[in-house]
């Protein structure tokens, strides 16, 4: 009861705290009420019905209800007592978050009238939520050199409750090391920091546990804790230690990549980073070891990385270290010695001198071909090297000395067989296993010219038309030479012949270049057919070989002969005359027309036609036979002179033709008119004065040939005697026709030729005769004189001193084959102990180029060497010198011995001067020094440069260079200079190997002048530092020996050899580093070699002491303040903090930051630079949103772990009127009806502005001129209401904008626009486009089909907008089964087809009407009008027709041009241009009589009618309307022609008259032409006789004891005279030769170009000419 009791006490007071709260908003026309969160489900708010006055019983007719908004989610009323209820569970932390203040705004509608009520409800906050962290643990890292005083910001718990509810205290479990630092903000919050009041020990505790709790002040009090978990991280002061000092490995060279060699291992005794560990090699690794070896980072495993190799290096020192991963990094080092084992891994090197690029195909066997060195860098068994060759292959090897090589010839070399040799030399040493090494040496074979040029074929066959283009080609022939070079290069030309008593080289010439073969002439099918000549190709070797072939020309006939009319002849180029007699019957042979054609073939076929003929029945001409017959039988009637043209063609192409013109005289007495014929011709007066010029020029002619016949034979004649004399005088002048060249007379030498060996003595002159007789075709060649060959060999070639080379190798062949060969045909005198020694052989350079393969094989080898001594030195001239040098050196190679070489061996000290002596080569080799000379002594050395030449005077080995030792040989402990001794004839190769000592010229060096250490201050004494060791390019004592470095309390040097006898240095730390006492030591280091006297190298080291991170960065202000207004453009500055650290380096750089405090929107709303502590604006800040802003920042440095400080920075945002008023419109009904009635409210307006006070007053009105307005109903509320009457027809919907604007400064507006849609109701009836229509359509429509369509609007829409059609009842009876329409879509349709002839037109009405309530209709009117279609054909009325045809009689005397013949009348049942008709004839017999008028159907006469006409004329006519498509008909119209026709006959009354003429005359002219032949053939048979006879004495003349010059062979250089069989010597003065020229010319040759070349002489004096033949073989 008691509780009963304080329940309703309770209740009272809550209603009477609510009412009291709510009396100031009634006040203000706004209702408030408030109540705690989390009451049940329907638990009473208020009554709002009663405090607002309504009537409880109204409340459903008015519709009473919440407005959707945020109140009614939450809320509720009852419509039967107005009770204001809590719908479901509210959660004031869910709807307000931490706002202090959480109130939800309802708003309650009622209608008739429509009235807003606006009111809020205040949720109070309850304590039902407890402190929470985010996280259940917090982890801290701490290095334990932090100083205390330390703070580290620890997470806030988060309280959903607000006010005193809220987070109040907060408490930390008990320890010794830390305490709490609790602030406050502004807004109320409390931040926690951890406070470092005690140092901490990583030793003694490694780590804390602590619980902190936060409790709030609520009744009774809820609290929440977190577990906060602290490490405490080790300093590095520890570096990593190697588990040995020393690490050994052995290793095979070439091991593969990836080999491991060993693992070396390192411990740290730091923790975490400290203690991770990273192996590499030092710095003082070379290069060369880092190529060569791979160190992994990670697991300390050294792999192999390049090529191991034995023969570099047999052993590395490694050195390593192993670097911790912390701040600063501490190393550790170690070494790794690893010894390489030798295996068999270098192949020997082959080095080839070739002696000559190139080989001659005739060199002899055992020419050395080229010297080949072998190496092999391995030692012992590897060492030893086997070489071969290829086999099957025309060389061989010899081994000369140890590992070196001769390749020479074993076989005969054939270039053509094979022109270049691929030798394979293989070298293998003797290693397990064996390496070899190939080189593949090429050998080119050069050419001697020992192939003559071939042709493809032996003979050719040439097909050339007649009449061809002179100077045209016509073939081309092509011959081939195996050789190379000039002896492949391949002139032709024409070897003499004669055809048809023409030289072959009259008819055609041959390009000498290429083959090509041209026509000189002309050719005639009719006088030559065919001919045949041989084509010459000679190459340009020495001696020049040949070949021939035969070209046969065959000349083909072209058609350029006409047809000549042997018989019947005319006379005088009249028409010849046949007499034809009257009775000749059909068939009879008149005459036959004879004709030849001097073409062949189908040219020459012939035939005959009739071109132009008086009469063309009367004869006729037989097309092949040329026979002229009659046709038919011979009239009384025929004229008596009938004209007959025939034309005689040939079959070719083009065709030729002559015309013969044939007088026919048509007698009935042949007998009498052939009497008549001999008294006409034999009178005297029937010559023509034609006859007699023709009779006197054929007379004339015939003279003048017989005159020039008989002059001709005596200059001929004359000539001959001139020949004749001319052979026997001892000089001969030759002179060119043109005054720009002539020939010099010259005399013939008068001194002996002395042939040296067995001394026969020549004539003295050598002429040289040329009878030459050209035709009168001459003019049309080129005749080219060959000049007489004398020998080109100049008797002495200067040549300059490199030619030596080739004298050798000439003789050096020369002598392997005479060894071989010795000269079976040497003579006595060739052995004679003469004071003259001669040198000859047949196997020279100049006999060999001039022989021929054969030849050159049968050529005896024989060699005469003697030095020519005479002190006579008048006769001393180059040649002979030149002689005596060849000679002499030949001499001295040929009488060496091969030498037994071996490998010298000479050592000197380095750095000498150019020329100091390194040893005496000759004693070595047991030669004297003239031999070096003798034998062209030369080094060759392996390396690039030669620093050791030789002196071949004495002998003596100097330095010819300056010999560093270091640039050579660089750290390599011996030193050797290697180079080959080449002496040749015989050719051999020594070895030299010279050795170079060293001397202490160098001193050590650092790489770098100064080195840095850093070293931590925590570091421990006892630590070691590499430093870099000092590099010596000299070795043994010279090198570096020990270090030195400068006095300091702190660091010493430790010195340590390695396995390869280097030095290297260590800096060790005696005593601990204090940074606040000395950051950084300057010392320097000595490196100092052995060499006497010694010499050193020095190089700073500056050693860096690092501090370790003991300082937090501090700010220098705990709480910064800062003043910004909202809207603030993006980047503005806030403000700027600044921290400072003691530290050093790293450990000082600051980095700024947020706080882990600061929420996720504050970080979007700043940014704060983590460089320079720049705090600036990144998003649009909202003074509405929040007006103060608290961030919390940390400055941490950059050490690991780093160390932070901490401050606060306050920023208040100054309010700007930057919120623009929100119109939110609230529609009573979504349309509107067209009939509401004005002041019907249609929508409630709510205009809010978020700023306060004067920015938060605003005005709002309708902008647009619209049937509504607006009227305030309460404050910022307001309602829109109809003003006016509404059509929807006229306007559909209304665009009402609104505007609101506040009353800040600047004014803030808002725009909104509100759509009005109005409903429809049936007021508008149908309308027709069209109160009436007109439809056109064309008759024979297609029934059902469209015809046209109406359309009616209704302004109203939905159902009051659909219309319906149909067609009224009075349409339907006037037009019965017409059309019919379609009622949704209005189209009306056909439903017959309809015929224009038939109706023409008709009207129908059609109703509208709607769908609406009442029906609204309205009707139109549609006029239907037919069309007419072309759909009949024209009828032809009159004439009347019977099967549309008719006969008809006209009378020819009646008939005149323009006579209406008869008149066609039609008609078309169409109308229009359909109806039109045109008229036209389709045939008619003759188109000439009868024409019809287009238009009117009328047919007229164009011309009379004649009396011969045929008796019945039929026309056939066409008439056709104008439609589309036109139809037509067609009518038969049959004339019969009355006429009278009278026949009359015509004689032929003329008499032809014809005769024919054979005139006497013809007789004479037939005699005097076979009179003229008669004499021409005598004459040209007398001067065939003259020609035999001259050709006679030529011959006889060739004969005589005389030596004469003809080339006759293939390549031009034989004679007919004995050749001498040793060589010409010129002792004395010698004379010009003579040569006589005789040259026979025919008159015509005046316009010829006729060349003569001039004889070739020598170009030296004959006093120092030595000639020597070389064609002593036959």
């Amino acid at each position: 009861m008691a509780n009963l009791q304080s329940n309703d006490a309770s209740a009272f007071k809550s209603f009477a705290f609510i009412f009291l709260l709510s009396i100031p908003d009634l006040i203000f026309g706004q209702i408030r009420y408030s109540f705690p969160e989390e009451l049940e489900p329907d638990a009473l708010i208020g009554n709002i019905a009663r405090d607002l006055g309504l009537n409880a019983r109204q409340l459903s007719a008015r519709k009473f209800r919440l407005s959707s908004d945020a109140g009614s989610q939450y809320m509720k009323v009852s419509v039967d007592n107005g009770d204001l209820s809590i719908r479901e569970r509210i959660d004031r932390e869910h709807i307000c978050g931490p706002v202090a203040r959480c109130v939800l705004p309802f708003e309650v509608v009622v209608e008739n009238p429509f009235e807003i009520y606006r009111g809020e409800v205040e949720i109070l906050d309850i304590n039902d939520n407890a402190p929470s962290f985010t996280d259940s643990t917090i982890t801290l890292q701490m290095a334990e050199s932090i100083a205390p005083g330390a703070r580290f910001p620890l997470e806030s718990a988060q309280d959903p409750d607000v006010g005193i509810n809220a987070v109040t205290t907060y408490t930390l479990s008990s320890n010794q090391h830390f305490g709490l630092k609790v602030q406050t903000t502004e807004d109320g919050v409390k931040i926690v920091e951890l406070l470092l009041e005690k140092a901490l020990d990583r030793e003694q505790n490694p780590s804390f546990q602590l619980v902190l709790t936060a409790t709030d002040g609520g009744t009774p009090p809820r609290s929440g804790t977190v577990q906060i978990l602290i490490t405490v991280l080790d300093s590095n002061d520890n570096s990593p230690v190697f588990d040995r000092a020393i690490y050994r490995s052995s290793l095979a060279e070439n091991s593969p990549k990836g080999t491991l060699v060993i693992r070396v291992s390192a411990n740290d005794l730091d923790e975490g980073s400290n203690a991770e560990v990273t192996y590499s090699f030092s710095k003082l690794a070379s290069p060369r070891v880092r190529e060569l070896f791979r160190l992994n980072p990670r697991t300390g495993e050294i792999k192999v990385e390049g090529a191991v190799d034995f023969e570099k290096t047999n052993s590395y020192s490694l050195d390593v270290q192993a670097v911790d991963k912390g701040s600063p990094a501490i190393a550790g080092h170690s070494k790794v010695l690893i010894k390489v084992i030798d295996v068999n891994d270098n192949a020997p090197e082959i080095k080839v001198t070739p002696v000559s690029s190139t080989v001659s195909e005739d060199v002899a066997p055992g020419t050395l071909i080229s010297l080949i060195n072998v190496m092999d860098q391995d030692s012992g068994k590897n060492r030893q090297v086997n070489c071969q060759i290829s086999k099957l292959i025309p060389f061989k090897l010899q081994e000369s000395s140890s590992n070196h090589y001769k390749l020479i010839s074993s076989g005969l070399l054939d270039r053509e067989t094979v022109s270049t040799y691929d030798i394979l030399f293989l070298a293998r040493d003797s290693g397990s296993p064996p390496l070899s090494t190939n080189v593949t040496i090429r050998i080119s074979v050069s050419d001697v010219n020992d192939n003559a040029p071939q042709f493809a074929q032996t003979s050719y066959t040439v097909y050339v038309m007649e009449n061809n283009a002179p100077g045209a080609s016509v073939f081309t022939v092509t011959a081939l030479d195996a050789d190379t070079d000039g002896n492949s290069f391949v002139s032709y030309d024409i070897m003499a012949s004669k055809v048809q008593d023409f030289q072959a080289s009259f008819l055609i010439n041959v390009n000498s270049n290429n083959g090509d073969i041209y026509a000189l002439r002309s050719f005639d099918y009719e006088q030559m057919k065919s001919f045949q000549v041989q084509v010459q190709a000679r190459d340009s070797g020495v001696p020049p070989l040949s070949s021939s072939a035969t070209v046969n020309v065959i000349i083909l006939d072209q058609n350029d002969n006409a047809p000549v009319i042997v018989s019947p002849s005319a006379q005088s180029g009249s028409a010849a005359e046949v007499i034809v007699p009257q009775s000749a019957g059909q068939g009879y042979l008149v005459t036959k027309i004879i004709a030849t054609d001097a073409d062949s073939g189908q040219n020459a076929r012939l035939f005959y036609q009739v071109i132009k003929t008086t009469d063309p029945s009367l004869f006729t001409v037989g097309p092949n036979s040329g026979e002229i017959r009659t046709a038919r039988d011979i009239l009384e009637q025929e004229a008596s002179r009938q004209r007959l043209v025939v034309s005689v063609k040939d079959n070719g192409q083009p065709s030729l033709s002559s015309t013969v013109t044939i007088l026919f005289s048509i007698l009935a007495n042949v007998t009498e008119r052939f009497d008549e014929s001999k008294a006409f011709v034999s009178n005297p007066e029937d010559i023509s004065d034609l006859n007699l010029y023709l009779i006197v020029a054929l007379g004339s002619t015939t003279l003048i040939f017989l005159v020039t016949i008989i002059f001709l034979i005596g200059i001929k004649c004359k000539q001959d005697r001139g020949i004749i004399e001319n052979y026997s005088s001892p000089v001969c002048c030759c002179t060119r026709e043109d005054s720009n060249y002539s020939y010099t007379e010259r005399s013939v030498p008068t001194d002996p030729l002395n042939y040296a060996s067995v001394g026969e003595i020549g004539p003295n002159a050598e002429p040289y005769r040329y009878t030459v007789c050209l035709s009168p075709e001459s003019t049309k060649t080129d005749f080219l004189f060959l000049k007489p060959f004398t020998s080109t060999l100049p008797q002495y070639r200067p040549q300059m001193p490199r030619d030596f080379t080739i004298c050798v190798n000439l003789l050096w062949a020369i002598l392997s084959k005479a060894l071989l060969k010795p000269d079976r045909h040497a003579t006595k005198e060739d052995t004679e102990a003469d004071s003259r020694i001669h040198f000859d052989t047949e196997a020279a350079t100049e006999a060999g180029h001039h022989a021929s393969p054969n030849h050159r094989q049968k050529l005896p080898y024989r060699i005469n060497i003697i030095v020519e001594e005479t002190a006579d030195l008048g006769h001393w001239n180059p040649g002979m010198a030149k002689s005596r040098w060849c000679g002499t050196s030949f001499i001295c190679l040929l009488c060496a011995f091969d030498l037994v070489t071996g490998q010298i061996r000479y050592s000197i000290p380095e750095e000498l001067e150019r020329g100091a002596f390194v040893g005496k080569i000759t004693e070595d080799l047991k030669l004297e020094a003239w031999e070096l000379s003798a034998h062209k002594c030369r080094l060759v050395a392996n390396e690039g440069k030669q620093y050791i030449e030789v002196n071949l005077e004495d002998g003596n080995l100097f330095v010819n260079e300056r010999i560093d030792r270091e640039q050579i040989c660089m750290q390599s402990s011996t030193c050797y200079l290697s180079f080959e001794l080449e002496l040749h004839n015989p050719s051999e190769m020594h070895r030299v190997v010279v050795e170079v000592l060293d001397i202490n010229d160098n001193s050590p060096q650092f790489s770098k002048d100064v080195f840095s250490l850093q070293i931590s201050e925590l570091i421990a004494p006892g630590a070691r530092f590499p430093l870099e060791s000092a590099h010596d390019p000299d070795v043994g004592t010279n090198t570096i020996s020990t270090y030195q470095i400068s006095p300091n309390e702190h660091f010493r040097i430790i010195v340590q050899s390695r396995s390869d006898g280097s030095k290297s240095a260590e800096l060790k730390l005696d005593k601990s580093l204090d940074r606040e006492q000395q950051s950084a030591f300057h010392l320097t280091l000595t490196a100092i070699d052995g060499g006497i006297p010694s010499r050193s190298g020095a190089a700073r080291v500056i050693i860096i002491v690092v501090d370790i991170n003991d300082n937090v960065p501090l700010f220098d202000r705990e709480i910064y303040n800062s003043t910004i207004a909202e809207n603030s453009a993006k980047g503005t500055l806030v403000a700027t903090i600044n921290a400072v650290d003691l530290d050093e380096g790293t450990n000082a750089e600051v980095t700024y930051s947020f706080t882990h405090h600061v929420s996720e929107r504050i970080r979007g709303l700043f940014t704060l630079e983590p460089n320079n502590g720049e705090i600036r604006v990144e998003e649009v800040l909202d003074f509405e949103e929040s007006a103060v802003y608290e961030l919390a920042v940390q400055a941490v440095d950059k050490a690991i772990p780093g160390l932070a400080g901490y401050a606060k920075v306050m920023v208040n945002l100054i309010d700007l009127n930057d919120n623009f008023p929100v119109i939110d419109v609230t529609s009573v009904s979504s349309t509107v009806s067209e009939d509401t009635v004005p002041g019907t409210v249609i929508a409630v307006i709510t205009v809010t502005d978020f700023d306060s006070e004067k920015n938060g007053n605003v005005h709002c009105k309708v902008t647009t001129d619209v049937p509504f307005q607006l009227q305030r109903s309460f404050r910022n509320k307001f309602e829109l209401v109809t003003r006016d009457q509404l059509d929807r027809e006229r306007v559909s919907f209304y665009n009402i904008s609104l505007s609101a604007w506040d009353e800040g400064s600047p004014t803030l507006s808002t725009h909104r626009t509100i759509l009005i849609e109005l409903s429809d109701i049936n007021d508008n009836a149908p309308r027709f486009t069209q109160s009436s229509y007109n439809v056109y359509l064309m008759e024979n429509n297609t029934p059902g089909a469209s015809i046209f369509a109406v359309t009616a609007l209704d302004s109203d829409t939905d159902k009051n907008g659909d219309v319906v059609y149909s067609i009224s009842e009075n349409s339907m009876q006037k037009s019965p089964g017409y059309v019919t329409i379609n009622s949704e879509n209005g189209n009306i349709y056909s439903l017959r087809s309809f015929d224009y002839e038939h109706l023409k037109q008709f009207h129908i009405y059609v109703q509208a009407q709607d769908l609406g309530s009442p029906r609204l209709s309205s009707t139109a009117t549609v006029h239907v009008i037919i069309l007419d279609q072309n759909d009949n054909v024209p009828v032809i009325i009159s004439p009347l027709m019977w099967n549309s045809s008719v006969l008809l009689e006209i009378t020819p005397q009646l008939v005149h041009v323009g006579y209406l013949v008869t008149k066609i009348i039609a008609t078309d049942a169409d109308s229009g241009q359909n109806a039109r008709l045109s008229y036209q004839f389709l045939e008619d017999t003759d188109s000439s009589m009868f024409s019809v008028g287009h238009l009117s159907g009328e047919i007229r006469a164009i011309r009379s009618i004649r009396e011969h006409e045929f008796a019945t004329e039929r026309l056939i006519l066409l008439v056709k309307d104008n439609g589309q498509p036109s139809l037509s008909t067609t009518a038969t119209i049959s004339f019969i022609i009355v006429a009278n026709v009278t026949e009359k006959s015509s004689e032929l009354t003329d008499k032809p008259r014809s005769s024919e003429y054979f005139s006497v005359p013809n007789h004479y002219l037939i005699i005097i032409l076979g009179s003229t032949s008669f004499v021409f053939l005598v004459a040209i048979i007398l001067l065939v006789i003259l020609k035999f006879k001259q050709d006679g004495s030529v011959a006889k003349t060739y004969n005589s004891s005389e030596l004469c010059h003809k080339s006759n062979s293939s390549n031009g250089s034989s004679y007919h005279r004995p050749a001498p069989n040793e060589s010409l010597n010129y002792t004395g003065h010698v004379e010009n030769e003579s040569y006589h020229y005789t040259i026979c010319l025919s008159p015509e040759s005046s316009k010829s170009d006729f060349l003569f070349l001039k004889p070739c002489h020598p170009t030296l004096p004959f006093k120092e000419a030595n000639v020597q033949d070389t064609n002593t073989m036959t």
